[in-house]
């Protein structure tokens, strides 16, 4: 209870107070003192990024928008790759043809050998039945 009788007589006290400072006057002295920020220049960093960005934009689509050189790039990688499996073709049958002479000569070696021994060992038989 005191606490609102206290509340009502302040209440009347304050009713008709005016501050003898106009605050109108006191906060345009404070306004005046807040630096002011400094307007962004958005446009002359959009210029300095900008720019340069859709130049090379440009010249990527440019470089790679070019279908016909597309399609030479592509036929000369297809040209290039088919040659070189030709290439490599003709070396594995070349490979394989040597592999196989070589292995038709040592054959060719080793009957000519059975042959030698087959031959002396044919002579000594005659040699022996000739002495008996």
């Amino acid at each position: 209870m005191e606490l609102q009788n206290f509340e009502k007589s302040m209440h009347q006290k304050f009713q008709d107070f005016e501050p003898e400072v106009n605050d109108l006057k006191i906060w345009d002295a404070i306004e005046s003192k807040i630096p002011q920020k400094k307007k962004r220049r958005a446009i002359f960093w959009l210029c300095w990024i900008g720019l340069p960005f859709m130049f090379l934009s440009l010249l990527a689509y440019l470089k790679f928008s070019d279908s016909s050189s597309a399609m030479q790039v592509s036929e000369k990688f297809e040209k290039e790759t088919t040659i070189k499996q030709t290439e490599i073709k003709q070396h594995s049958e070349e490979i394989q043809t040597d592999h196989f002479i070589n292995q038709n000569e040592s054959i060719l070696d080793k009957g000519k050998q059975v042959d030698e021994i087959t031959n002396k060992n044919g002579s000594n038989t005659r040699t022996m039945s000739a002495s008996i």
